[in-house]
């Protein structure tokens, strides 16, 4: 009879232990995956962003919002040519965009 308690009090520790591990990786996980739009406003509100050319800017957000892809920070980005705008979703369904030229304050 004690060998059976013993055999499952090793059990129950063992199940507490890989339910432990489990929360764990799966916390260290979400405390990795990057916010895309906090990784957006990092780079437009940079100092060496607000210098660079319209060209440069194109590809620096390029080569972010790939980064972001390849993470699964967002669903996808596209890029309009003739309104120099990204556009991306984030995982959670949010809609961003980056305007790549200085911003115009005759536009409306």
């Amino acid at each position: 009879m004690k060998k059976k308690r013993k055999i499952l009090l090793i059990l129950i520790i063992l199940i507490l232990v890989v339910c432990l591990l489990a929360i764990g990786y799966i916390s260290l996980n979400n405390n990795r995956n990057i916010d895309a739009n906090t990784e957006v406003n990092n780079l437009i509100n940079s100092s060496e962003y607000q210098e660079m050319t319209t060209n440069e800017r194109k590809v620096a957000c390029e080569e972010l919002l790939s980064k972001l892809k390849k993470e699964e920070s967002i669903k996808y980005y596209s890029y309009s040519e003739s309104d120099m705008l990204f556009s991306y979703e984030t995982k959670d369904g949010i809609l961003g965009g980056i305007y790549i030229q200085d911003w115009n304050p005759l536009f409306n």
